[in-house]
């Protein structure tokens, strides 16, 4: 196979699958500087990536307020990006070609004893914490 026929079986292959980011680490600040990033993602072909939103010693009150400004500025632009909230809005991503956006937390520190707030970050759009 020449490298003209395996690039395009990449191709053919990338376009199929459903490529996923399970954990992007993007700058943790309520500024619009991780577009470059996302970009990235989208132009590479991902169809899904999960954003880091927060971890261990910062508030909880500081990941709401992360995740409040970056699902506004991902639905201010929707004809490149899609917050997921179900399965279906995976492959919807995949047939229109946008990148489909979830959050993750790295600990479970910002829920301490308050186990309600995990629903909240759910909500919110926050898909796996680590523990």
């Amino acid at each position: 196979m020449d490298a003209k026929e395996h690039e395009s079986r990449s191709q053919r292959l990338l376009r199929a699958a459903l490529v996923w980011d399970n954990h992007g680490c993007l700058p943790l600040r309520a500024e619009p500087d991780f577009l470059p990033q996302l970009n990235r993602y989208h132009a590479a072909g991902v169809t899904v990536a999960s954003i880091n939103v927060g971890f261990a010693n910062m508030a909880w009150t500081e990941h709401v307020q992360l995740l409040s400004f970056m699902r506004q500025w991902i639905a201010k632009r929707s004809s490149m990006f899609r917050l997921i909230s179900c399965v279906e809005d995976v492959q919807l991503c995949k047939s229109e070609g946008k990148l489909g956006i979830v959050f993750d937390i790295e600990g479970m520190c910002p829920v301490q004893d308050n186990l309600s707030l995990v629903q909240t970050f759910y909500e919110l759009g926050v898909r796996w914490m680590l523990i």
